[in-house]
């Protein structure tokens, strides 16, 4: 009898440790973790010279807002900053899309949907050109949407079209606040002629709770003089392709004007 008691007791207790441990041990060594990682992110982050002024020999800001027509019936606003003015030699970039129902003709120029993405990156130095540690915030309508990632970034030119202004950036993000995916991504510019240039990004998200997806907007760019550009765009959002009431495919049509 003793010993039966004091196998339930044991069983008991081994139960209850591990209901602590797994409730608020995991809890306090996720947040260690998290506070671990940032620390040294952030000391890298401070390291280097901005590869973007070099580059371009000067301090810039530019902001450009652009106004799209959706063939899914739809029209989105697009407001894009950059600036390597901050401190520390830190580039900023970041946009925010607003856009209207989908499928709703008669109410498409009622924007009731956003989406922001804001970018902070600085180079790693050590002689290293176009290696940057990068840190990204996401968010979106809705509730618990927003998402923080870190990573690198690699960005180079390619000479054989139209020098330094046509380049690729490789992206790596495999550190997410949600603690439940990854990103890479490449984002683009090529110049075809004089005034004609193809840009974009292709994201692929990688997530252990849903299917890996991906986000692709490639733009043909039309530079009409300094204020305005004509733009088509192709969209690709699987993301909005999983949910019921989207359609995550389409192509709109666009003006931008740069200020």
């Amino acid at each position: 009898m003793n010993k039966r008691k004091l196998q339930r007791d044991l069983k008991w207790y081994k139960k209850s440790k591990k209901v602590t441990f797994g409730g608020c041990g995991n809890r306090s060594l996720t947040l260690i973790k998290y506070s671990i990682m940032s620390l040294i992110f952030l000391f890298l982050f401070s390291m280097g010279q901005n590869v973007f002024a070099k580059e371009l020999n000067s301090d810039f800001s530019e902001l450009y807002i652009s106004y799209y027509l959706d063939n899914r019936e739809y029209n989105t606003m697009n407001i894009q900053t950059s600036t390597n003015k901050l401190p520390l030699d830190i580039f900023f970039w970041g946009f925010v899309d607003i856009h209207s129902d989908q499928n709703k003709n008669k109410d498409r120029f009622d924007l009731t949907r956003y989406f922001i993405e804001y970018r902070l990156s600085r180079p790693v130095g050590f002689g290293i050109d176009g290696l940057s540690w990068e840190m990204e915030y996401n968010d979106s309508n809705g509730s618990d949407n927003s998402v923080a990632r870190f990573g690198v970034t690699y960005r180079h030119i390619l000479p054989f079209l139209g020098g330094s202004k046509s380049w690729l950036q490789w992206r790596v993000h495999p550190y997410e606040t949600d603690g439940s995916g990854a990103q890479v991504s490449v984002i683009y510019r090529f110049w075809l002629v004089k005034g004609v240039y193809i840009s974009g990004f292709a994201d692929y998200n990688l997530d252990e709770d849903v299917p890996d997806r991906w986000v692709a907007e490639p733009q043909l760019n039309f530079v009409l003089n300094n204020t305005f550009d004509l733009l088509v765009e192709g969209r690709i959002n699987q993301t909005e392709e999983a949910s019921s009431s989207l359609d995550g495919y389409g192509v709109a049509l666009g003006v931008k004007v740069k200020f």
